[in-house]
């Protein structure tokens, strides 16, 4: 599948357009994520990018080069430092030390 991003600060409204030839699992699932009200962490899973909810996030901790995000059955990577994003965390996570953080 070919993907386009385009980013301009100028546009009035963010927007997704896709074109697909049929529904599948896969865009289903793309298109929740996108119009869900729950925050997500857009992470890297070896090649793909995958969103994950806060609530499902168990633990994040200090990786070499960003973060890794625990889920109840898999690990993610988040290509930010947790001391980027650590203060937007939703009040449920808890921070047990300067390296890792609890939900």
């Amino acid at each position: 599948m070919k993907v386009n991003c385009h980013i301009d600060p100028n546009i009035e409204e963010e927007h997704l357009d896709l074109f697909v030839r049929e529904m599948n699992p896969q865009i289903s699932n793309l298109l929740k994520s996108f119009t869900s009200t729950e925050p997500v962490l857009w992470c890297y899973d070896a090649d793909q990018i995958i969103p994950i909810k806060f609530s499902d996030i168990f633990e994040l901790t200090v990786a070499k080069t960003g973060t890794k995000i625990s889920t109840k059955d898999h690990a993610y990577f988040y290509r930010e430092r947790l001391s980027h994003f650590k203060s937007n965390l939703p009040n449920d996570f808890i921070e047990a030390s300067g390296s890792t953080i609890f939900n």
